[in-house]
């Protein structure tokens, strides 16, 4: 055999013409360590490569050849082969020049072709050599040519890869099969399949489409067996000296495990696999495990280094590093290439279980894993599932360590880590693992200082996320307990925590800030949050936690879902419907369940949205519907409810709800689901006196238009009900409205019959009015029934109507003239009722004796009547006389003119509230059918917006919102100010009723009604009426006294309106409001347009109050200086809208720097001096707002400043004076103990209208002219100045500035001032910053360095975190990167060993110091004359001449 093998072995060296090779050829490769060398082939043997096809038979010989050398490990068989090598005349630096030069010369954007598979042979070759025993002896290995063969395997060809949902069998993607082209100079013929990455080729045939498609096939085969043999390599030979080579191979083996082949999934990645196994995939994987062997070096290091490569493949990004857009899902290849790996990994693990050195890296990975997963909720789901795979393969120690890193975690700055540590934490808690491989979900993890750490305490730190400032986080933190709340295991751990015994009470402190008292509490207020999705979320917590401790379900509780049944959000209102039904389910007996429920359920059938009708009636099928069946069989507590429920209806509190439930009987019989079956129950209910009688009635009468009902069992009940004395009204309304809806299944002579009953029933004396609206409506029925012409119906109605109406209305007369008895007032309400709905119904009744009475009894009846019979008639006959008139205007457009003014007049004089209450209705209706009749009264209405009864006062919102909506009256005049002021009604729910029609009807009909008249309602809440634009609409007196909010006692109240206006408007309205407010107010007081008198000093102090107030602020500039996350895009929102959104936000904010600079702070200088001069308490406002601008664009003022450097002194001066002066009174009050009423804390900062200290005006401003003209002088010279502070040392660093300057406007003239600065902003738009001495003027100014040193140290940790969020920064982590996607094999100390260790990011929290002006006293601190000399002395001088 050996021979064999020898001779085989010399035949396939031989075919290779290695003599062919110049020895310098040869030795110059190798003295140049095959590194910047040409390593073209010399002419001879380019000639042999392309006369013998590159090779290709040779190599493959060689290759089979050299195998059985590999096999055997015998030392003779080892000699043999070298021995060969020798009398064949092959030395090993020819072969290895020969195979350096194959690799080298292939074209890497060559992907298939002879050249491609010569290349691949060669490095088989090689690798095969390696493999031969004893090559580390005669110096085979040379580690850059065998990088070199090794990188062969980067250019995987792509026949049998899929790239990206791209078409598969078309390498690149082409659609019409398209072929690539030869790159233009390529005429060989060996050349002449390849396909290349160039140019596309439109002109390819089909056959040579096939020959490429083999080729690509020949060369995927090479490179598999490749790299098999390179896999095989690494389990005999050492690489321990040759770290690149490691990494390099670590590199490809991690590149492959991403590439998506045409494979089947991988099953194992065990090494006895490696010589049957043809996935590309499964090889890496193994080589990967190969290369974790200490045969190659430290297994921790190479361990790093794998997990930094293989980390894509966990967080499941693109082969380029992309994320896989919103718009789609994560792809499945994806997803199974991060389960191979986290297989892989676990294997790893259980390999090297007592290596702390391999759990330390695994640490690394994990916390890798967690700070750089993708901000995007599906990709936290299933990281964090592989995260919870890894850590369950821990020790215990080792997973104790990293779930406190976690929990740590779940505490930092960083939102999205937040959000990631509670997706792993939720997760551990439901894998039922949680302790590592050798725990459970009841162990006990130990933690430093003797603590403990089990499944209460992480469920603790869900619960804890509650209050977190983030929306995302509070949503993520109810989702977690939510879904701890239905595992069947964590359930009960849940239950312990919130509802402990007796004995546990007192066990654990951390665990008592958790109990139901204080959680549900908490989980109310979620309920109103201001983001939809934590509302929705905190609704199914909420209901969870109820249903675990049914207990502890109170009105309250019940009230809270009521009430978000009626939310903005749709999926809000679902969910309150859904929890509210899953709590009425549990507690079938609770009556005050049973109200709430109908409440919620039955008016969302009419919702807006068709989703939410279609909850409603899902709901009211199961739990009603489907429940109703034959009374012998209502015996389960299911039926029962059923039951209870109707019976709820037909009594009075479902008085108002009867109508949703026609409309939800109307759905139902559209379905078809109101069948035979569900009439005969119901029937078997109504004949059991003892069941429930009145709840089958309400629904046969509402089934009725829908159901063919039994005649002949109506017409008995009828009969029945009607005879007796006490009749129950209800009840027979209900059949009176099932006679009317079967009158088609009557017959003549019964309905006859009927109607001849009904009449005599109204002739008589009825007190009931909903029965009279019944027997009405019957009868109406009755007669379209018996008539089949409309001119027939018409004088059939009129028939039977007439002697019904006369009769009424000589009732009325009677009682009009004081005949009637004195107590006939309900008869008399009867007849009123009666009259009106006859009127209606045919208006050819109506006459004008009727209508005059009707009126005699609204204003009084006449004089000749005597004086007991006028004071005979009562409140009620009078407030049903309104409603009566009402009814006969509608019908008579001359009477509605005679009566429109009474009604008015009543309105304002009546004392009775039912009164006014009745005719704001009449109004209501009079306004839709006379709409230019009513509109001229809308401010007499408008002022019930202010009457003493709290109803009326809401059935005025509700008629101007219903004819706002339907555009029966327009915002104009005083009618939006009027309406506003219900938001500072006494009333609690009246303002909140207030607010949801402002907001959710009004504003989505009139978008920009807030912004419109924003300022306006700053003149008019002030009673200012001297501006010649502004609050110029007519108002009546008592108008103004009504509605006025006048002085410092309502200051309160104007700053409530300003606020809810400006939260309710878009960024680019608050811009404009801000622009509006300063040029048109602040402005005008500049230019004399508003005097600064007694009158406008309350509109000039809200203007600066609501320009300081954190709600007119930009969303941009409100999260940057409050801390405030609440901005943040959530992740149910459209990922389209959030960005156009955010695009939007960027822009305005970039307008609105560009308008403050160039419109307000001209005029707020101004203003100050003008205020200065006048010794205005008004200065203490404006200076506040001085201070807001600092805050908010402090940059954008340094640039404008830096033109009048005097000007900058004097602000800065009276700004460090005026801090100054609030922290002292601040001492003092605190001193004092003087504490600050709940109604001044609401108002913006610095309501106070006392003057202020006469030392907070600079004596600066004394010299200001002196210093402005030194100013102008300066101009003329460019100067090149910065000075720079590094370390605490000064040090001159040239910049350009400007020649111009920002000039202090003068008085009475804000344009101007405004065209100054624009035009400052145009010169120095575009130059640096000047930059000012800081420590330099601290050591020359010792009064100042003196008040600095008297500082407490600033503190380290933000002030703008919610309490819920600690200011502690990220644990201990490793992998330090310079961006986030890229990772590093630096190790920080492990959290387990040192639990002080800190977290290294690539993305530090902003640490840096304020900038502040260290601007001194002028008075101090003269102006050197030296600066007006040329720039570079005036800088040296400004350093050294300054005293």
């Amino acid at each position: 055999r050996t021979n064999m093998s020898v001779a085989r072995t010399s035949e396939s060296l031989q075919a290779l013409h290695l003599p062919l090779l110049p020895d310098d050829w040869i030795d110059n490769l190798w003295e140049s360590d095959f590194t910047d060398v040409d390593s073209t082939w010399p002419d001879d043997f380019q000639t042999v490569l392309e006369h013998e096809g590159w090779l290709l038979g040779a190599l493959s010989n060689a290759v089979d050849a050299l195998i059985p050398w590999v096999t055997e490990k015998t030392e003779p068989v080892q000699q043999n082969f070298w021995l060969t090598l020798k009398d064949c005349e092959v030395t090993v630096r020819g072969l290895t020049a020969l195979i350096y030069g194959l690799v080298a010369n292939c074209d890497k954007k060559i992907l298939c072709g002879p050249e491609r598979e010569s290349a691949v042979l060669a490095a088989r070759l090689y690798v095969t050599v390696l493999r031969v025993p004893g090559s580390g002896a005669f110096k085979v290995f040379h580690p850059f040519v065998y990088q070199k063969c090794v990188e062969l395997l980067r250019g995987w060809s792509t026949r049998n890869v899929s790239t990206g949902g791209k078409k598969r069998g078309h390498p690149f993607g082409q659609k019409g099969g398209k072929q690539r082209k030869q790159r233009r100079g390529e005429c060989s013929s060996l050349r002449g399949n390849a396909i290349s990455l160039d140019d596309n080729d439109d002109d390819q045939e089909l056959p040579q489409s096939q020959s490429s498609a083999s080729d690509s096939d020949e060369v995927h085969r090479l490179q598999t067996d490749l790299l098999r043999d390179v896999v095989l390599m690494l389990g005999d030979t050492s690489l321990r000296a040759y770290v690149q080579c490691i990494e390099q191979l670590i590199q490809i083996f991690s590149s492959l495990t991403r590439m998506e082949f045409d494979d089947k999934p991988i099953s194992s990645i065990s090494a006895r696999d490696v010589a049957t196994t043809q996935s590309p995939r499964q090889l890496a994987f193994i080589g990967l495990q190969a290369l974790c062997q200490p045969l190659h070096g430290s297994t921790p290091h190479t361990l790093l280094v794998i997990f930094k490569c293989l980390t894509p493949n966990l967080l499941m990004l693109l082969p380029d590093g992309r994320l896989v857009p919103s718009s789609t899902t994560i792809p499945r290849r994806l997803v199974e290439t991060k389960n191979i790996t986290a297989d892989f990994i676990c294997h790893v693990i259980q390999s090297h279980a007592d290596n702390k050195d391999v759990q330390t890296a695994v640490r690394t990975l994990v916390q890798q894993l967690c700070v750089r997963v993708a901000d995007r909720a599906e990709y936290r789901v299933k990281v964090a599932q592989t995260v919870c795979h890894i850590l369950n393969q821990l020790p215990v120690m080792v997973f104790s360590g990293l779930v406190s890193w976690i929990r740590t975690l779940a505490k930092t700055t960083q939102v999205c880590n937040r959000m990631m540590a509670l997706e792993v934490l939720v997760c551990l808690a439901m894998t039922g693992q949680f302790g590592g491989k050798d725990g459970g979900c009841h162990a006990s993890l130990p933690l430093a200082g003797n603590e403990t750490f089990n499944v209460e305490h992480l469920i603790c730190i869900m619960l804890a996320r509650f209050s977190d400032r983030s929306p995302n986080v509070r949503s993520k933190a109810l989702s977690c307990v939510a879904a701890c709340a239905t595992h069947k295991i964590l359930k009960h751990k849940l239950k312990q925590l919130l509802y402990p015994q007796e004995e546990q009470m007192g066990e654990n402190d951390a665990l008592t800030a958790h109990r139901a008292d204080v959680v549900l509490p908490l989980l109310v207020r979620r309920t109103t949050d201001e983001k939809s999705p934590v509302r929705r979320v905190a609704l199914q917590v909420l209901e969870s936690v109820l249903l675990l401790d049914l207990t502890s379900v109170t009105e309250e509780m019940l009230n809270t879902f009521y009430h978000r049944s009626m939310d903005p959000s749709l999926s809000v209102r679902k969910q309150a419907l859904s929890s509210i039904t899953n709590l009425l389910m549990a507690l079938p007996h609770n009556t005050i369940l049973h109200s709430l429920w109908l409440d919620a359920v039955l008016p969302v059938i009419v919702d807006q949205e068709t989703s939410a009708q279609e909850k409603c009636l899902e709901l009211l099928d199961t739990v009603i519907l489907k429940n109703i069946v034959d009374a012998e069989k209502s015996s389960s507590v299911e039926l029962e409810l059923a039951w209870n429920l109707l019976d709820v209806l037909a009594s009075k509190h479902g008085q108002q709800l009867r109508r949703h439930l026609q409309k939800v009987c109307l759905s139902w019989g559209r379905q078809k689901k109101l069948n035979n079956a569900l009439v005969r129950s119901l029937i078997s209910h109504a004949q059991d006196v003892d069941s429930h009688t009145d709840g089958a009635w309400l629904v046969l009468s509402c089934i009725s238009p829908y159901c063919s009902i039994d005649a002949q069992f109506v017409l008995d009940n009828y009969r029945r009900v009607s005879s007796q004395q006490m009749s129950e009204s209800d009840l027979e309304c209900q059949i009176l409205s099932i006679m009317g809806n079967m009158a088609s299944q009557l017959t003549r002579e019964s309905m006859e019959t009927l109607e001849s009953e009904l009449n005599q029933r109204l002739m008589q004396t009825a007190t009931d009015l909903e029965l009279v609206s019944s027997i009405i409506t019957c009868l109406t029925n009755f007669n379209d029934q018996l008539c089949n012409l409309s001119e027939d119906k018409h004088h059939r109605l009129l028939h039977w109507a007439r002697p019904i109406f006369k009769s009424s209305a000589e009732y009325i007369r009677k009682a009009v003239m004081g005949e009637a008895s004195s107590d006939a007032d309900s008869s008399l309400v009867c007849h009123l009722f009666t009259a009106g709905e006859l009127a209606q119904r045919c208006p050819d009744l109506l006459d004008d004796d009727l209508c005059g009475m009707v009126q005699s009894l609204i204003v009084g009846r006449p004089d000749h009547v005597s004086a007991e019979a006028r004071v005979g008639m009562s409140v009620t006959a009078r407030a049903h006389a309104f409603i009566t008139l009402g009814k006969l205007c509608l019908q008579k457009k001359e009477l509605a003119k005679e009566s429109v003014g009474l009604l008015v007049q009543e309105l304002e004089e009546n004392d009775d509230p039912v009164v006014r209450n009745n005719v704001i209705v009449v109004m209501r209706d009079l306004c839709v059918r006379y709409t230019s009749m009513v509109d001229h009264y809308i401010p007499n209405i408008a002022l019930c917006l202010q009457d003493r009864a709290p109803f009326v006062r809401r059935q005025t919102i509700i008629l101007l919102t219903n004819l706002l909506q339907e555009d029966y009256i327009k915002w104009r005049g005083s009618l939006f100010f009027h309406f506003v002021m219900s938001l500072v009604d006494k009333d609690r729910e009246i303002r909140q009723f207030a607010k949801f029609c402002l907001v959710h009807l009004l504003l989505i009909r009139h978008p920009e009604m807030f912004f419109q008249h924003f300022v306006e309602c700053v003149f008019h809440f002030n009673g200012y009426e001297a501006h010649p634009v502004y609050n110029k609409f007519m108002q009546s007196e008592k108008e103004k006294t009504v509605f006025c909010l006048k002085g410092n006692e309502q200051r309160v109240n104007r700053m409530t309106i300003y606020r809810f206006l400006l939260e309710n408007v878009t960024d680019e309205q608050r811009f404009q409001i801000t622009a509006r407010l300063s040029q048109d107010v602040l402005g005008g007081v500049v230019d004399d347009v508003i005097p600064l008198n007694g009158d406008s000093v309350h509109v000039i102090g809200d203007t600066l109050a609501v320009l300081c107030s954190p709600e007119i602020k930009l969303t941009q500039l409100r999260s940057r200086s409050g801390g405030d996350e609440g901005q943040e895009v959530m992740e149910d929102e459209n990922p389209a809208e959030a960005a156009l959104a955010k695009a939007k936000t960027k822009i305005v904010s970039q307008l609105v720097k560009k308008t403050v600079m160039e419109t307000v702070v001209p005029i707020i200088i101004a203003l100050k001096q003008m205020l200065e001069r006048a010794h205005s308490p008004l200065l203490r406002e404006l200076m506040t707002y001085l201070q807001e601008l600092m805050k908010d664009y402090k940059d954008e003022l340094h640039d404008i400043m830096a033109a009048d450097r005097q000007l900058a002194s004097e602000i800065e001066f009276d700004l460090r004076r005026f801090e100054a002066e609030k922290k002292e009174a601040a001492r003092a009050a605190e001193q004092s103990a003087r504490v600050l009423t709940p109604h001044a804390q609401m108002v913006s900062p610095m309501v106070s209208m006392q003057p202020l200290n006469s030392g907070l005006r600079t004596p600066l401003s004394k010299s200001a002219p002196k210093l402005r003209e030194a100013a102008v002088q300066r101009s003329h010279f460019k100067r090149n100045q910065a000075l720079i502070v590094s370390s605490g040392s000064p040090m001159l660093a040239p910049t350009q500035t400007s020649g111009s300057r920002l000039k202090s406007p003068a008085p009475g003239s804000a344009g101007k001032a405004t065209e100054e600065q624009q035009m400052v902003s145009r010169e120095a738009g575009g130059q640096e910053n000047l930059k000012r001495i800081t420590s330099s003027e601290m050591a020359r100014c010792p009064v100042e360095r003196k008040g600095k040193e008297s500082k407490s140290p600033r503190p380290s940790t933000s002030h703008c975190r919610a309490i819920s969020t600690p200011a502690r920064e990220h644990p201990s982590i490793s992998f330090r990167a310079p961006t986030r996607a890229s990772v590093s094999l630096a190790m920080p100390p492990s959290p387990i060993q040192h639990e002080t260790s800190v977290i290294f990011l690539d993305y530090p929290q902003d640490k840096t110091e304020k900038r502040v002006w260290n601007i001194v006293s002028p008075v101090s601190q003269p102006i050197p004359l030296t600066q007006c000399m040329v720039p570079f002395i005036y800088s040296l001088l400004f350093l050294v001449l300054q005293p």
